[in-house]
């Protein structure tokens, strides 16, 4: 999975860093901006696996609740 958000860890740099700093616009190239997205699709995408694991999860042994919430964060 540590792969797959490189774009993400990448755009959050540049966040941190336009924050810091006394810039008011953020700039992707295409190249920047397809792979973002190419990550935030990847990791939504795992997380609908995760959620049916839980789902089958919680079939096969009622008693056992696992919840998963997932927010931006600092994002």
């Amino acid at each position: 999975m540590d792969n797959t958000t490189l774009h993400i860890r990448k755009f959050n740099d540049r966040i941190r860093m336009l924050n810091s700093s006394a810039s008011k616009n953020v700039l992707l190239t295409a190249q920047e901006a397809r792979s973002l997205n190419a990550d935030i699709q990847d990791l939504l995408s795992y997380c609908i696996v995760l959620n049916r694991k839980i789902e089958q999860l919680s079939q096969a042994n009622s008693q056992e609740v696992v919840n998963i919430v997932v927010d931006g964060g600092k994002f």
